[in-house]
């Protein structure tokens, strides 16, 4: 009898943290979905505002990449800082509305071109169909892929380094193509960790999950938009 009953709580316990875990994770997807609502808002902006941003990047590259890390970094810590509260919805809009503001450059170069609305509806439908299968692999909790983390980490300096170098001082399309591709899998490995801790328990914050995610998407999509419009442009 007590081995039967002991069993039982386990099974309980283990199902209340599944359920918990896919509550989170439903969550996090729902206030991705929402969140480009705002970006959306902020892409319409930056166009009514006619290059303004292009403006800035051309004239003070520098204030401006400082100014962009500055209020990224920023709002993420803020965001963490209120990741079980509204306030942290609230500020993830915010964030998505800037990140919107400033896709509309890359936006408009690539849309300029004779197919640049074939090429960003593939850049949209390509970073969803990537976005499924990333979510169905993260998803599976038979599988652990907490290894990932270290290699994202080495990753993630790896690509700042180069990002920087690149922008200030060597200027290089073919290192600029690189570090597109080698983002989308830098991305893609983000998304299966992050899915992956919290399907098997490790995330209590959908908040700090679906920013993530929406970090993850955004680098994913206009990674793959830059390497349409260099290999699928008509102009």
């Amino acid at each position: 009898m007590n081995s039967y009953y002991g069993q039982d709580n386990n099974l309980v316990h283990t199902q209340e943290s599944a359920l918990a875990a896919n509550k989170i994770i439903r969550q996090a997807y729902a206030l991705v979905g929402l969140s480009l609502i705002p970006t959306a808002i902020g892409v319409w902006v930056g166009f009514m505002m006619n290059g303004l941003l292009v403006n800035i990047m051309r004239s003070s590259p520098f204030i401006y990449f400082i100014g962009v890390m500055a209020v990224f970094y920023g709002l993420i810590f803020m965001i963490e800082k209120n990741r079980r509260n509204s306030m942290g919805i609230a500020l993830m809009f915010v964030f998505t509305f800037g990140m919107g503001f400033m896709l509309q450059p890359l936006l408009a170069t690539v849309g300029s071109m004779s197919n640049g609305v074939n090429l960003i509806s593939t850049a949209v439908f390509g970073t969803a169909a990537i976005f499924v299968g990333l979510a169905l692999v993260g998803n599976n909790t038979s599988k652990d892929y907490s290894f990932l983390g270290r290699y994202i980490g080495i990753l993630f300096f790896v690509l700042m380094v180069t990002i920087i170098l690149n922008y200030f001082f060597l200027q290089m399309p073919m290192i600029s193509l690189v570090v597109s591709f080698a983002v989308i899998a830098f991305s893609s490995m983000a998304i299966v960790y992050r899915i992956n801790m919290a399907a098997r328990g490790g995330e209590d914050s959908y908040i700090s999950l679906a920013l993530d995610i929406y970090i993850s998407l955004y680098n994913i999509f206009s990674s793959l938009l830059r390497i349409l419009g260099i290999f699928g442009g008509d102009d």
